[in-house]
């Protein structure tokens, strides 16, 4: 059996050919003797899939880097024929274990994490993951996590050789960020990444059980033993999936009506967003183009794989998590509690899109900041916020993109390219002042209303 494997989904499984379609009239003895090809072909590549990798788990992986590092251990173990025994996501003694893995001669009890941002911690104390926000989340020390399953483990054993004691990884599904401030671990617990822990499965250390004990005791746990492509939930990867779709769909109008006065300007969101930054604030005056501009932005990251979360200011009566639930409601039709599990679960990158905060109510101003900063913090989301007015003193650490009013060139362009149902009423009152005026009979312009000055104290 030939498995395909991507980063975001489940494998799919290929037989390296068509299979004929089966038809009701009787088959040809050629159709017959293909459709008996392929079906032993296939037998034969699942034997030799089984021979070298098994899997028990407790329940269905969901998280990305748990998928991650499971798919890496099925090729290590094909790719270098060797046997590899694997337990996955199952409770010990009232404890989560993510992995132990078994070869003839180690086992190893393995916890996975990942981040995008650096991590410091040491072996003692509690770890911490930076945040987009320039803060730090503290976590569980991974190596005290490890070092207690463990030990967990060899208890769950029973009667063994004095000496021997289970292997215990740290591992990071992806290379470890740089700017982290780490301990490697030591003899009893070593902290690394993922091609680390790989190029030490080869090695020779201990293990007091056949691979056959180990598969009995795992029956004795009620691990359920399951081919690789039924070891993965997709139904969190699924239902971002839906999402994303839905995000893509329903902005993508509005997003079509924004025309960048430059390349600069149309990549000047995504460009800082680059590198985990705590995210953008677009400020600009009325009708400038703000809410096309991260429209835009939004469905480009949708396509990109992220979790966009989009809420216009205006629609906050009462709280953030409010509109939040009501905006991907008529989105997507999602509650919000199900689709923020789907994001812990897999790890997706999330981006929170707040527009026109110059329109919050004064009374929760303050109160919706403050929210949208723990938002981002908890789920590790970038942030984007449009204005017509200053940075607020909370959301310092945004990166600065400021807007001007479309030139006359601009404005014409917008003027011929765009429905003007899409545009906001400042948007339109910004066109009608610069856009190309209609000649009159004579060949000249007609007379029109010169433009309102704005008011000092008012936003225009």
């Amino acid at each position: 059996m030939v498995v395909t494997q991507s980063h975001d989904s489940a494998p799919s499984v290929a037989t390296g050919r068509e299979l004929p379609t089966i038809r009701a009239a009787s088959p040809s003895r050629s159709a017959l003797v293909r459709v008996s090809y392929n079906f032993a072909r296939i037998s034969r590549m699942s034997h030799e899939i089984d021979e070298y990798f098994d899997v028990f788990i407790g329940d269905r992986i969901a998280h990305r880097s748990e998928v991650k590092l499971l798919r890496a251990l099925s090729e290590f173990s094909n790719e270098n024929k060797q046997p590899l025994l694997v337990f996955a996501n199952f409770e010990l003694s009232g404890r989560q274990f993510d992995f132990v893995v078994i070869t003839a001669a180690r086992v190893v009890v393995t916890e996975v994490k990942s981040s995008a941002f650096p991590v410091r911690g040491n072996m003692e104390g509690t770890w911490e993951y930076a945040t987009a926000d320039g803060g730090w989340a503290t976590v569980t020390n991974g190596y005290k996590q490890a070092l207690q399953r463990k030990n967990i483990l060899r208890d769950a054993m029973g009667r063994l050789p004095e000496r021997f004691h289970p292997e215990a990884h740290v591992v990071f599904s992806n290379d470890i960020p740089e700017g982290s401030d780490l301990t490697p671990g030591n003899f009893k617990v070593h902290v690394g990444d993922l091609a680390d822990f790989l190029a030490t499965l080869s090695r020779e250390d201990g293990n007091p059980w056949s691979l056959e004990e180990w598969r009995q005791w795992a029956r004795r746990q009620r691990l359920m033993r399951v081919p690789l492509i039924e070891a993965f939930d997709n139904a969190p990867a699924e239902l971002i999936g839906r999402y994303r779709e839905a995000v893509v769909r329903d902005y993508q109008p509005q997003a079509d009506g924004w025309i960048a006065a430059s390349d600069q300007h149309r990549d000047a969101i995504a460009s800082a967003l680059v590198g985990g930054s705590a995210g953008a604030f677009v400020k600009g005056p009325s009708g400038c183009g703000k809410s096309l501009m991260v429209k835009a932005a939004a469905v480009h990251l949708a396509r990109d794989g992220a979790v966009v979360l989009f809420v216009q200011a205006k629609d906050i009566s009462e709280s953030l998590a409010d509109a939040l639930k009501t905006e991907i409601a008529l989105v997507a039709d999602i509650p919000l509690a199900s689709l923020l599990k789907a994001v812990r679960q897999t790890s997706t990158r999330v981006c929170i899109f707040l527009d026109g905060i110059n329109e919050l109510p004064g009374a929760i101003f303050e109160k919706t900041l403050r929210g949208l900063k723990i938002l981002a913090r908890r789920y590790g989301a970038q942030l984007v916020v449009t204005s017509q007015g200053k940075r607020p003193a909370i959301l310092e650490g945004l990166t600065l993109i400021a807007v001007g009013e479309p030139d006359d060139d601009l404005k014409n362009k917008i003027a011929t390219s765009v429905a003007t149902s899409s545009l906001s009423a400042g948007a339109k009152k910004v066109l009608a002042g610069g856009a190309e005026r209609p000649r009159g009979e004579n060949g000249g312009r007609t007379s029109r209303s010169p433009r309102p000055r704005c008011h000092k104290k008012q936003p225009c």
